[in-house]
């Protein structure tokens, strides 16, 4: 059962992973079509610009061989116009300018976006890739370590199932029976279990022998046959679902 289990949860990571990545991809396809989207929109700012600057450039020089001429009233009103229009082509390319400089960091944005995305996918698909072999090391710790619950339900242990010595100091406990809020013990003092040796947690006034590995859990309560127990042990580098086994 345990291996039905762990099988299912390391499918469903993988879906998950894999789904994951695919909305990704999805995603970046379309920052890729606003990128070009972007690039031509600044080419056409560019192209816009040029033409405003040619044809203020032609002005001048217009401008500019009138004043070096003698002309008449209607000559002068045409070199006020010119200047007018020299004027509002400056204007438009001033607008013309900003508009272009939003433009280019919108896109220098867009193209962080893409770059993002792209490394995502890749931790993502790596990610993936690691699944089997971070489960398969977890289910390895957690045989080391085993929670055993007492038959006449006074008592919970740890027990030692390794080959060295474990040192629990700092280690959490998490007990959740059906649906009611979790209980949590952490192990403060310094704990050594040796090969086979257990360290038991009692229900307040059943204490057994008075031991360094016999503690009271103040905060445990009896719980019937058919309650559901559910451990997590955690250790000082990963969080371990414990299957409880009874004796």
């Amino acid at each position: 059962m345990k291996q039905v289990r762990q099988s299912k949860q390391k499918q469903q990571m993988r879906e998950e992973a894999e789904n994951r990545v695919r909305n990704l991809k999805k995603e970046l396809e379309t920052k890729k079509k606003e990128v070009k989207k972007k690039q031509a929109e600044l080419q056409q700012l560019q192209e816009e610009n040029q033409n405003i600057e040619k044809n203020l450039q032609s002005l001048k020089n217009q401008l500019e061989n009138k004043n070096k001429e003698d002309f008449s009233k209607e000559e002068h009103q045409k070199n006020i116009e010119v200047e007018r229009e020299v004027e509002s082509l400056k204007e438009q390319l001033q607008t013309k300018e900003i508009e272009l400089q939003t433009k280019v960091k919108e896109f220098e944005n867009e193209q962080a976006e893409v770059q993002q995305l792209q490394e995502e996918i890749q931790r993502m698909e790596s990610n993936n890739t690691e699944t089997d072999t971070c489960l398969t090391t977890q289910s390895s710790a957690a045989t080391e370590i085993t929670v055993e619950v007492d038959q006449y339900r006074k008592s919970i242990r740890l027990r030692n199932q390794s080959h060295k010595e474990k040192n629990i100091q700092g280690w959490t406990l998490i007990l959740q029976v059906n649906n009611k809020k979790p209980l949590i013990y952490t192990f403060e003092s310094s704990s050594i279990l040796q090969p086979g040796e257990t360290f038991t947690l009692w229900l307040l006034g059943y204490r057994g022998a008075h031991s360094a590995t016999d503690r009271v859990w103040f905060d445990l309560e009896p719980w019937n046959s058919e309650d559901k127990l559910q451990f997590t042990l955690i250790t000082n580098n990963r969080e371990i679902p414990c299957d409880p086994v009874h004796v």
